[in-house]
């Protein structure tokens, strides 16, 4: 006679639920050792960055911006000046160089009369800014203070509109006192477009920097308009030369692309630690992109995140170089458009 057994036999719909217990525990230290496993080649990657000397975050960005003293600091009295005197909203309906139903401006084929009083009219309209802006030509370079949002694309942003604007009128004064035969006093306002530019050296934000580019840009164009129009004395020439040179040395896109990227690593960091979802980020909205989904696992936030981060570097790695700057964006390009659907963030 066999022994009665005591082992208690388990209902079907609990031995279900066993399963399906075990399943998703499985399923939860997968993805835990998962996140474990990219969080560590991610740290690895970036602390191979750090130790080439590449900033990572807005903080180490910060750190690598160079000290500018107050009564040295160009973008303090831009910034004063300009809220002090605002510029006219609506000018006379031909400025020089202001791009006001532009019409023909060149200095060698002639300049209509018109066009040269409305444009005086307007440079007197604006003399106090003009004046206040004076100092800026002692100071070649400035630093803004930024006010850093936990989320990096909350960052609220100047208005930088009008250091653009401010350039344009020091341009206007140049091409005015070349009509009036004073090359000297156009090479001022000439640097002092160079200094208004500048002023926004080593801005953290890429579209900051190509305010900065454009305002270079116009320098670049005056100085170009000083040397065909009139015969400038050695002395003065040595001052543009040397200011020019010291824009030639500034590194906007560098500056600009350690910005995006520092954008991609904190970003993604706050992701990854759950302090910031998906949802709530309005640059995320994309098509394609699950915008219900407000928890990525870490190990996918991780893979995105190095993958981006390395993308930005061939940006970084490029430079001012335009070519390698082409060759960097055609690269990144064609590797986004062949990401699969785990790299959504990577492709946003």
């Amino acid at each position: 006679m066999e022994p009665h057994s005591t082992r208690m036999k388990l209902p079907m719909w609990a031995k279900v639920l066993m399963t399906l217990v075990t399943i998703v525990l499985l399923g939860m230290g997968t993805i835990y050792l998962l996140g474990i496993a990219e969080r560590g080649r991610w740290e690895r990657y970036a602390a191979t960055l750090r130790e080439a000397g590449e900033p990572l975050t807005f903080a180490e960005i910060e750190a690598r911006r160079a000290d500018v003293p107050d009564e040295r600091n160009s973008a303090l009295v831009i910034e004063s000046a300009l809220e002090e005197f605002p510029l006219d909203s609506n000018p006379p309906d031909y400025v020089l160089v202001l791009g006001f139903r532009k019409p023909e401006d060149d200095l060698v084929k002639g300049i209509p009369r018109y066009v040269i009083d409305d444009s005086r009219e307007f440079l007197e309209e604006h003399r106090p800014l003009l004046d206040a802006l004076q100092p800026v030509l002692d100071m070649p370079t400035g630093r803004m203070t930024i006010a850093y949002a936990k989320n990096p694309y909350e960052t609220m942003l100047r208005d930088f509109r009008g250091w653009r604007t401010a350039v344009k009128l020091a341009r206007l004064d140049a091409i005015l006192r070349l009509i009036d035969g004073d090359a000297d006093g156009a090479v001022d306002s000439t640097i002092l477009q160079l200094h208004i530019a500048g002023s926004l050296n080593e801005h953290p934000t890429l579209i900051i920097h190509f305010v900065e580019m454009a305002s270079d840009r116009l320098g670049f164009e005056t100085a170009e308009d000083v040397l065909l129009a009139d015969e400038v004395p050695e002395d003065t020439l040595v001052r543009l030369r040397d200011a020019l040179a010291a824009r030639r040395r500034a590194d906007p896109m560098r500056w600009g692309m350690w910005s995006e990227r520092a954008c991609v690593v904190e970003l993604d960091d706050l992701l990854a630690s759950g302090e910031v979802k998906v949802t709530d980020i309005s640059l995320l909205s994309a098509p394609g992109l699950p915008s219900e989904l407000n928890l990525i696992p870490e190990f996918m936030i991780r893979k995105n995140q190095l993958l981006a981060v390395e993308m930005w570097t061939w940006l970084v790695d490029a430079g001012e170089d335009l070519p390698a700057m082409r060759r960097a964006a055609v690269r990144m390009e064609t590797a986004v458009n062949q990401l699969g659907n785990s790299y959504f963030l990577a492709r946003v």
